[in-house]
Protein backbone atom coordinates (compact mmCIF):
# COMPACT_ATOMS: atom_id res chain seq x y z
CA UNK A 1 0.00 0.00 0.00
CA UNK A 2 1.43 2.94 -1.28
CA UNK A 3 0.62 6.52 0.37
CA UNK A 4 1.38 10.16 0.86
CA UNK A 5 3.11 11.84 3.61
CA UNK A 6 3.13 14.82 1.73
CA UNK A 7 2.27 18.19 3.66
CA UNK A 8 -0.40 16.45 5.84
CA UNK A 9 0.60 18.24 8.82
CA UNK A 10 3.66 20.35 10.35
CA UNK A 11 5.86 17.48 11.58
CA UNK A 12 8.51 19.00 14.04
CA UNK A 13 12.04 18.12 12.58
CA UNK A 14 13.21 16.46 16.03
CA UNK A 15 10.10 13.98 14.61
CA UNK A 16 11.13 13.32 11.06
CA UNK A 17 13.00 10.25 12.29
CA UNK A 18 10.03 8.69 14.72
CA UNK A 19 7.42 9.65 11.56
CA UNK A 20 9.64 7.75 9.35
CA UNK A 21 9.76 4.78 11.01
CA UNK A 22 6.28 4.63 11.57
CA UNK A 23 5.34 5.43 7.85
CA UNK A 24 7.79 2.33 6.64
CA UNK A 25 5.85 -0.16 8.91
CA UNK A 26 2.51 0.74 7.01
CA UNK A 27 3.18 1.98 3.65
CA UNK A 28 5.56 0.26 0.58
CA UNK A 29 6.50 3.64 -0.20
CA UNK A 30 6.79 6.62 1.78
CA UNK A 31 6.38 10.07 0.34
CA UNK A 32 7.66 13.01 1.45
CA UNK A 33 7.56 16.74 -0.09
CA UNK A 34 9.37 20.34 0.77
CA UNK A 35 7.25 22.56 2.37
CA UNK A 36 4.81 23.84 -0.49
CA UNK A 37 4.32 22.16 -4.36
CA UNK A 38 7.64 23.26 -6.05
CA UNK A 39 9.51 23.83 -3.06
CA UNK A 40 12.83 21.71 -2.86
CA UNK A 41 12.69 19.37 0.32
CA UNK A 42 15.69 20.16 3.10
CA UNK A 43 18.22 17.60 2.29
CA UNK A 44 18.73 16.95 5.50
CA UNK A 45 15.11 16.27 6.04
CA UNK A 46 15.76 13.51 3.39
CA UNK A 47 18.81 12.30 5.12
CA UNK A 48 16.69 11.51 8.05
CA UNK A 49 14.05 9.98 6.07
CA UNK A 50 16.20 7.66 4.17
CA UNK A 51 18.42 6.52 7.27
CA UNK A 52 15.00 5.30 9.67
CA UNK A 53 12.94 4.23 6.49
CA UNK A 54 15.45 1.00 6.16
CA UNK A 55 14.38 -1.15 3.17
CA UNK A 56 11.52 0.38 2.59
CA UNK A 57 11.49 3.06 -0.32
CA UNK A 58 10.99 6.67 -0.50
CA UNK A 59 10.20 9.27 -2.94
CA UNK A 60 9.96 13.30 -2.53
CA UNK A 61 7.67 14.69 -4.26
CA UNK A 62 8.34 18.69 -4.33
CA UNK A 63 11.05 20.94 -5.89
CA UNK A 64 12.97 18.50 -7.72
CA UNK A 65 15.13 19.73 -10.67
CA UNK A 66 17.90 19.21 -12.97
CA UNK A 67 19.64 21.58 -11.08
CA UNK A 68 18.90 19.82 -7.19
CA UNK A 69 18.76 16.31 -7.69
CA UNK A 70 22.09 15.42 -7.20
CA UNK A 71 22.10 16.45 -3.57
CA UNK A 72 19.05 13.51 -3.53
CA UNK A 73 20.11 10.87 -6.01
CA UNK A 74 21.68 8.81 -3.46
CA UNK A 75 18.82 8.30 -0.52
CA UNK A 76 15.72 8.52 -2.84
CA UNK A 77 14.35 5.92 -4.68
CA UNK A 78 11.76 7.71 -6.62
CA UNK A 79 10.75 11.39 -7.79
CA UNK A 80 7.64 12.27 -8.53
CA UNK A 81 7.92 15.73 -10.59
CA UNK A 82 6.05 18.58 -12.44
CA UNK A 83 6.74 21.71 -11.40
CA UNK A 84 10.50 21.82 -11.43
CA UNK A 85 10.54 20.45 -15.06
CA UNK A 86 7.50 22.41 -16.49
CA UNK A 87 7.68 25.15 -18.94
CA UNK A 88 8.57 28.50 -17.87
CA UNK A 89 5.54 29.75 -16.52
CA UNK A 90 3.03 27.05 -17.17
CA UNK A 91 1.95 25.28 -13.92
CA UNK A 92 0.61 22.24 -16.61
CA UNK A 93 2.86 21.63 -19.27
CA UNK A 94 6.26 20.05 -19.14
CA UNK A 95 9.83 21.01 -20.95
CA UNK A 96 10.86 18.48 -22.71
CA UNK A 97 14.60 19.65 -22.50
CA UNK A 98 14.27 19.93 -18.80
CA UNK A 99 12.81 16.92 -18.47
CA UNK A 100 15.52 15.08 -20.70
CA UNK A 101 18.51 17.11 -18.68
CA UNK A 102 16.53 15.46 -14.98
CA UNK A 103 16.82 12.27 -16.71
CA UNK A 104 20.47 12.10 -17.82
CA UNK A 105 21.70 12.97 -14.33
CA UNK A 106 19.58 10.00 -12.74
CA UNK A 107 20.60 7.55 -15.31
CA UNK A 108 24.38 8.86 -14.41
CA UNK A 109 23.57 8.64 -10.92
CA UNK A 110 24.22 12.41 -10.23
CA UNK A 111 27.52 12.64 -12.29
Amino acid sequence: MAQLLKKQREIDPAEYAYSARIASNHMDIVVTSGIATGHAADVGKIKIFRKSCGDTALAVASGITPENVAEYIDDVDLFMVATGINLDGDFYNIDAVKLKRLMTIIEHKGA
